[in-house]
């Protein structure tokens, strides 16, 4: 039998983890994050996720030790490039050349990865390549956290390239829908990010910086808690929380946004077929910000599990799972 792959992936106030065996995702779960475990994106003690990771994989009985984890935001930079036609050797030796603005350390300090986005033809003279770049001391911090948690890191990949895999995956089942144009909408809590591909290749990210934790805090104005106490009450819609309407506020920045990246795409992209919006994220169980939304974009929103293995179905709230799905069909 087939070693099942879990997926990771964690966020400023949830982790994510699914089970993948066999192309099947079997099990998912979602567990907050503790308080201040996490601050501006940064994890504050290896040893304390470590414990958590492994506590929250027990408790859901997430079986399995090879992991796929989404490496963090801003911790690698990925590029498509358009490079003259050479051999892998070659290009091993040139990627850290097409990366020297971004590298502030010795090319030793860093992996530097690629695939190519379209196969060349032989008469050919450059070639199409998806590019990364990413310090070897946060795949090695995450690979040390991880085994520390009784896991062991198999693939480490961006969540552009996660949500890439889920548009591939959903291709081969739907040919007809292969090729053509995908919005993602991540209602994240740190930020609120649009994902614009061509294909199953990232074009955009918009990062719009409200997101759940604006709505944390005016929760918090209103009501005299902090927003870690806020969250709660908003996970929860307690007392009606979300029908504030200092939350309303909120609510439409975010949809102004949203609407101002798609345009701005359309307007780069005047061919466009981008047709349907997909929403995943926290916030996408805010039925009064996805209304918001729906009367402000024209492509027509849907739900991510909609690009989702078909298995992905039976998981609750699978909106919640993109990228740790994602994650295990590298």
């Amino acid at each position: 039998m087939a070693q099942a792959t879990i997926g990771v992936d964690i966020g400023a106030g949830e982790i994510k983890m699914v089970t993948n065996s066999n192309g099947v995702i079997q099990k998912a779960a979602c567990f907050a994050m503790p308080r201040d475990l996490i601050k501006d994106g940064a994890i504050q003690s290896d040893a304390a996720m470590a414990a958590h990771l492994k506590e929250g994989g027990r408790k859901n009985r997430m079986k399995g030790r090879d992991v796929a984890a989404a490496v963090p935001r801003g911790s690698m930079y990925v590029h498509r490039l358009t490079v003259p036609l050479m051999t892998a050797e070659q290009l091993e030796l040139n990627l850290p050349y097409e990366f020297r603005d971004y590298l502030t350390q010795d090319k030793s300090h860093y992996f530097f990865d690629y695939y190519i986005v379209t196969p060349p033809k032989a008469e050919d003279k450059t070639m199409d390549i998806m590019a990364a770049v990413v310090r070897k001391e946060v795949v090695q911090r995450y690979g040390r956290i991880l085994n520390r948690a009784g896991y062991r890191l198999r693939t480490f990949i961006p969540e552009e390239l996660a949500y890439g895999n889920l548009i591939r995956s959903h291709g081969k089942r739907h040919p007809e829908e292969a090729g053509k144009d995908y919005c993602i909408i991540d209602l994240g809590h740190e930020s609120t990010r649009v994902h614009l591909f061509r294909g199953d290749t990232i074009e955009v990210t918009r990062v719009i910086d409200t997101g759940g934790k604006d709505i944390d805090l005016v929760i918090g104005k209103v009501l005299g808690v902090d927003p870690y106490e806020a969250r709660m009450l908003k996970h929860e819609n307690k007392d009606d929380v979300l029908s504030l309407p200092e939350c309303a506020v909120i609510y439409s920045a975010i949809a102004v946004e949203i609407m101002r990246a798609i345009n701005f795409y359309g307007f780069n992209y005047p061919e466009t077929d981008l047709e349907k919006a997909y929403l995943c994220g926290g916030g996408a169980k805010v039925g009064l910000l996805i209304r918001q939304i729906r009367e402000m974009i024209s492509p027509q929103l849907d739900g991510i599990v909609q690009l989702m293995p078909d298995s992905a179905r039976d998981i609750i709230d699978p909106f919640l799972y993109p990228v740790a799905v994602g994650l295990t069909l590298q």
